[in-house]
C-alpha cells in the first residue's frame, strides 16, 4: 500500500506539472490526414491482483512505421519494479493497427514478449491479442502462453511435516512450487461519458481462464473502469474473480508525456483514429500460480531402500496391535513382532513405567525410548528427529539374573534407566557393530557396558555410567583377542567405579580405530582411561577433549607391547587431580608406534604429569608438544628408555611449571639408544630442577637443548639444568637460564662414563644465592664435574655468562677422569668467584674428594672475555694440565705448576 501510494502521488505532481502534448494553435491545424504519432514515455502503477504483486513501469511508444489516418506499425515496452523485494520484470509488444473509414473503427493485433522474477524464478512468455476500438464499442482478445521451465520450485525441497501412522513414520515433503499460468482473455467495452473536451471513461466487462502444470484450469470475470481526464494521465479500477486466486481490486494510474492522442480533434472520426497510439489492454505481468505440491510417504531406510516400521510401546497400555493409535503395554510384545531385516524398530514411551524386564534385542532391531531426542537417517530428507522424543524420561528396565540388556549384531539401545544390574547393565558377545547411546546405568553390580569380541563399528554416546562393582569392573569394558572394530565413545560420562575398576578399559583390538572424545571419566577408585595392547595388534587411538580427574589412580594408563604398532594421539583433555601419573604410557617389547601428545592441560596430579617408559627393544616415536603441566607432585614430564630401546622423543613449546621435582627428566638406563630434541619449553618454579638428562655409561643417545626458558626452578636441585652421569652425545644451544637457585647448568659424570657435550649460545644470568648453605656445591652459572675415570668432551662456545653467585663456569677433572675442552668467544661478567679465587672463569684438576687423582685436562681457551679474569688450577701435581690461551680478555692465573702446551690433545 506504502508503494502505491507512492506511485500514485508521483504521476499525480508529473501530470500536474507537464505540459500538454502540443500548443493549441498547433492541433487546431492538425487534420486526421495529417496526424502524425510521436514517441513517448510513461510511469505508472498497479497494484496487486490475481497472480502478481504490485508494480510500478516505467513505459515507452515507438511508431516504427505510420501512413497517417490509415496505420501504424509500433513498438511498445515496459520495466517493472514490483512491490516483493523489487524484483524486475518487463515486456516488449510489437503492434500494428489500421483504420477502416467505413466502419470508422482501428483494427489491430500484436505480438510480446513477456519477462517475470519472483525473488525465486525467472519465468518467460509469449503473447498474442487482436482488438478493435471504436467511437463507442471495444473488443479485445489476448492469449498468453509461458515458455521454458514454467514451473520451478522455491527454494530447496524438504518436510514440512512429521507424524506417525500405524506402523510407519510419515513424511509430508516436498516443495512449494511457482507455475506460470497460460491463458486467454477476452473483453468488451463501451464509453460510459466523456470527461472535458477530449476524456472520457469506458466500462469492460469479459472472462479470462487460465491453466498451468501442477494447477487446475480456472475461469474467472472481470469487470472494469478506464478513465482518461486528460490525454497525459489515466486511471483504471477492475473487479475480478475466480476459484483459484478469488476475488481481487485492482487499482492502475499512469502519465506519459507527450500525451497518447492529439487533443482539439473535434469530429467524432478523428476521434477514433487518434486512439489508434493508445497503449494495449492486456494482463501486463504474467500470472504466477504458488503451489503447494507436498505429499506423505512412508520414511524409508537408506541402508535398505524400504520403509522403516515401527513397533509402538506405551509402558502400562492393556492389548494393542503396535501401532501408533493402538500401541502395546510391553516391550517383549514389540520385540516378538521384529523382523530382523534392518528397517524395525522398537519405539518406547514412558506411560505408567512399571519397568522393563531384561530383553534381549534380536539383530538389525533398535530399541528407543522417547526420553531422548532420537534422530534417523532417511532417503527422502536425511536426518529427521522422531516425534514425541526429547520428553526426558527414560524408561526403567528392572534387573535380573543376567545382563538388564543383551544386544545382538547391528542393534541399537538409546534412551533407558537400567540400576542396580545383578551382572552387567549391558553385554555384547560375539556380535558385529552396535550403538549404545543416551542410557542411564547405575550401581550395576559388575561392568556398566562390557563388549567381548565386537567386531565392526561401535558407537558408545552420551551415556552416564554412575558406580559399578566388583573386583576389576570398569565403567566401561571392550576386549577382542582377534577382528578389527572402529570403536567410538563420545560425551559418556563415567564415575564413581569401585573395586579395581577403570572407567574405560579396551584390552586388544587388531586393525582397529579407537576415539575417545569429550568424555567425563571422574572419582573412579582406578585410572580413568586404561588400555592395553599386545600380540602385534595395530590400533590408532584418537583421544581428544576428555576431562578424567580425581581417578585413584592414572588418569590415563596404558601397555602397548608385543610388536605392537599402533598410533596413540592425545589432543586438549584435561587430566588433573588423580592419584597416581596423570599420564602413564609404557611401550614394550618391539612396540613401533607413534604417540602424539598435544595441548593437554596435566595440573595436580599426585605423581608426574606425563611418564613414559621406553622398554625392551622399543622403537617408538614420542611427541609431547604444546601442553601444560603444573602442580604435579613429582615431575612435569618423566621419560625412561632402557632395555636396547631406541625410541625417538621430541618435547617441544610445553609450558612446565609449579611441579615439586624437575620441570622434565630423561633418564637412559641399560643399551638404550634413544634421540631426544627438547625445543622451546618453558621450565620455571620447579622445586627441585628445570630439566634433567642422566644415564648409565652402557647408554648411548643423542639429546637437543634448545631455545628453552629455564627459569625460577628452586633450591632443592643442583641445577636449573642437569646433567648427571652421562655417556650420552648432549647439545645445550641457544636456552635462557635465569634465575635458579643453584647452577644455571650443572654437569657431573662419572663411573667410566663418556660425554659428548656442547653448551653454546645460551645465556645464564642471575643463578645461585650468596649464603647457601656450604654443604651443597657452590652456586657457579655453569658447573662440571669429570670424575670417577670419566671422559668428558666438551665445547663451550658463544655464551654469555653473567651476573651468578660464584663463578661464571667452574670445571673441574678429578679422580683419574679425562676433559678434553674448546672453550671460545665466551663472555662471563659480573660472576664475582670466592674469597680466594676471585675469578670469573676457573678449570681445576685434581681431587676434592682425595681420592685416585692424576686427572687430565686439554684446554683450548681462546677469544673469551672475562672481567675478573681466568683461573687454571692444580690441586694434585700427579694431574696432567694442558691448555693453549690466546686473545682472551682477561688475566690468567696459574697458581701452581706451569701449564703444559696443548700440543696435539684432541680438543673439540
Amino acid at each position: 500500500m506504502k508503494n502505491t501510494k507512492l506511485g500514485l502521488i508521483s504521476v499525480l505532481l508529473l501530470s500536474i506539472s507537464s505540459p500538454p502534448m502540443l500548443a493549441q494553435t498547433e492541433a487546431e491545424s492538425e487534420t486526421a490526414d495529417t496526424l502524425r504519432i510521436k514517441p513517448r514515455l510513461g510511469i505508472g502503477h498497479t497494484s496487486s491482483g490475481g497472480g502478481f504483486d504490485g508494480f510500478t513501469r516505467l513505459e515507452g511508444f515507438v511508431p516504427l512505421l505510420q501512413t497517417p489516418g490509415k496505420n501504424l506499425t509500433f513498438l511498445e515496452g515496459r520495466l517493472f519494479l514490483d512491490n516483493d523485494d523489487a524484483n524486475l520484470g518487463g515486456n516488449l509488444i510489437l503492434g500494428y493497427r489500421t483504420y477502416s473509414a467505413n466502419s470508422h473503427r482501428i483494427w489491430g493485433g500484436y505480438m510480446s514478449y513477456d519477462n517475470r522474477h519472483t525473488g525465486h524464478n525467472t519465468f518467460n512468455q509469449l503473447g498474442l491479442g487482436i482488438e478493435s476500438l471504436g467511437t463507442v464499442w471495444d473488443f479485445r482478445v489476448n492469449g498468453y502462453l509461458p515458455i521454458g521451465d514454467t514451473r520451478q520450485g522455491v527454494g530447496d525441497a524438504g518436510v514440512r511435516d512429521i507424524f506417525f501412522r500405524r506402523n510407519f513414520l510419515i513424511l509430508e515433503q516436498g516443495q512449494n512450487k511457482e507455475a506460470a499460468m497460460g491463458g486467454w482473455d477476452a473483453e468488451v467495452g463501451a464509453k460510459l461519458a466523456r470527461i472535458g473536451i477530449d476524456g472520457d471513461l469506458r466500462g469492460y466487462g469479459g472472462l479470462y481462464w487460465y491453466d498451468a502444470e501442477g494447477s487446475s484450469e480456472i475461469w474467472g470475470w472481470r469487470v472494469r473502469l478506464e478513465a482518461r481526464p486528460s490525454d497525459n494521465f489515466n486511471l483504471g479500477l477492475s473487479l475480478q474473480n475466480d476459484d483459484l486466486f478469488g476475488t481481487n481490486l485492482v487499482f492502475t494510474v499512469g502519465a506519459t508525456f507527450p500525451g497518447s492522442r492529439p487533443q482539439g480533434l473535434g469530429d467524432e472520426d478523428d476521434q477514433v483514429l487518434a486512439r489508434v497510439a493508445e497503449s494495449v489492454q492486456r494482463t501486463n505481468a504474467i500470472v504466477i500460480d504458488h503451489q503447494d505440491d507436498f505429499q506423505d510417504v512412508p520414511a524409508t531406510n537408506p541402508e535398505t531402500g524400504e520403509p522403516y516400521v515401527f513397533q509402538h510401546i506405551r509402558l502400562g497400555e492393556m492389548g494393542g496391535e503396535g501401532t501408533f493409535e493402538s500401541p502395546f503395554g510391553i516391550v517383549e510384545n514389540g520385540l516378538d513382532q521384529t523382523v530382523s531385516d534392518g528397517n524395525d524398530i522398537v519405539y518406547v514411551q514412558p506411560g505408567t513405567n512399571p519397568g522393563i524386564p531384561p530383553f534381549t534385542i534380536p539383530d538389525r532391531v533398535q530399541v528407543l525410548s522417547t526420553g531422548p531426542i532420537q534422530q534417523l537417517d532417511t532417503v527422502e530428507t536425511g536426518i529427521v528427529q522422531l516425534p514425541l522424543s526429547g520428553a526426558g524420561i527414560l524408561p526403567t528396565i528392572t534387573p535380573g539374573a543376567a545382563a538388564s540388556v543383551t544386544l545382538g549384531n547391528r542393534t541399537t539401545l538409546s534412551g533407558f534407566y537400567i540400576p542396580d544390574a545383578a551382572t552387567f547393565a549391558i553385554e555384547g558377545r560375539e556380535i558385529d557393530t552396535v550403538t549404545i547411546r543416551d542410557n542411564a546405568i547405575a550401581n550395576s553390580t559388575q561392568v556398566g557396558i562390557v563388549l567381548l569380541e565386537t567386531t565392526g563399528t561401535v558407537t558408545v554416546t552420551d551415556n552416564r555410567i554412575d558406580t559399578t562393582g566388583g573386583l576389576g569392573n570398569s565403567g566401561f569394558f571392550i576386549g577382542n583377542t582377534a577382528g578389527s572394530v572402529d570403536l567410538n565413545l563420545v560425551r559418556n560420562q563415567i564415575v564413581n567405579t569401585t573395586g579395581d575398576g577403570m572407567g574405560i578399559v579396551l584390552f586388544n583390538a587388531e586393525d582397529s580405530t579407537v576415539t575417545l572424545s569429550e568424555n567425563i571419566l571422574t572419582d573412579n577408585l582406578l585410572n580413568g582411561i586404561g588400555f592395553r595392547l599386545a600380540n602385534s595388534v595395530n590400533v590408532n587411538f584418537n583421544i581428544n577433549d576428555n576431562t578424567s580427574q580425581n581417578n585413584g589412580s592414572a588418569g590415563l594408563f596404558s601397555e602397548l607391547f608385543s610388536n605392537s604398532n599402533s598410533r596413540v594421539t592425545l589432543i586438549n583433555n584435561e587430566i588433573s587431580y588423580n592419584q597416581f601419573d596423570g599420564i602413564y604410557m609404557a611401550l614394550i617389547d618391539n612396540s613401533e608406534g607413534i604417540v602424539t601428545m598435544t595441548n593437554n592441560n596435566l595440573r595436580g596430579n599426585q605423581e608426574d604429569g606425563i611418564v613414559i617408559g621406553l622398554f625392551a627393544d622399543s622403537d617408538e616415536i614420542v611427541t609431547i608438544v604444546d601442553n601444560t603441566l603444573s602442580e604435579n607432585q613429582f615431575n612435569g614430564i618423566n621419560v625412561l628408555l632402557r632395555d636396547n630401546s631406541q625410541g625417538t622423543v621430541n618435547v617441544t613449546n610445553n609450558t612446565i611449571l609449579n611441579n615439586q621435582f624437575d620441570g622434565i627428566i630423561f633418564t637412559f638406563l641399560d643399551d638404550s639408544r634413544g634421540r631426544v630434541t627438547i625445543v622451546e619449553n618453558t621450565l620455571a618454579r620447579n622445586q627441585r630442577r628445570g630439566m634433567t638428562v642422566q644415564s648409565t655409561m652402557t647408554a648411548e643417545g643423542e639429546v637437543l637443548i634448545q631455545n628453552n626458558l629455564i627459569s625460577d626452578n628452586e633450591t632443592l636441585g643442583i641445577a636449573g639444568l642437569m646433567i648427571g652421569d652421562s655417556s650420552l652425545g648432549v647439545t645445550i644451544d641457544n636456552n635462557e637460564i635465569l634465575s635458579n637457585g643453584h647452577h644455571g647448568i650443572g654437569v657431573s659424570i662419572q663411573e667410566a662414563a663418556t660425554l659428548r657435550l656442547e653448551i653454546t649460545d645460551n645465556r645464564v644470568d642471575r643463578n645461585g644465592f650468596q649464603g647457601v648453605d656450604l654443604n651443597f656445591p657452590q652456586p657457579d652459572g655453569i658447573f662440571i664435574d669429570a670424575l670417577n675415570n670419566s671422559t668428558l668432551q666438551l665445547l663451550l662456545e658463544r655464551n654469555t655468562v653473567m651476573d651468578n653467585a660464584r663463578f661464571g663456569a667452574f670445571i673441574l677433572a678429578e679422580d683419574q677422569s679425562e676433559l678434553f675442552a674448546g672453550v671460545r668467544f665466551n663472555t662471563f661478567t659480573g660472576n664475582p668467584g670466592t674469597l680466594d679465587n676471585a675469578n670469573g672463569f676457573v678449570v681445576q684438576t685434581g681431587s676434592l674428594t682425595n681420592l685416585e687423582p692424576e686427572s687430565t685436562i686439554c684446554l683450548d681457551l681462546s677469544n673469551n672475555t672475562s672481567e675478573n679474569g681466568f683461573s687454571l688450577n692444580y690441586t694434585d701435581l700427579d694431574s696432567t694440565f694442558k691448555a693453549d690461551t690466546t686473545a682472551n680478555n682477561g688475566t690468567i692465573s696459574i697458581p701452581q705448576l706451569p701449564v703444559e702446551p696443548l700440543g696435539d690433545c684432541p680438543v673439540p
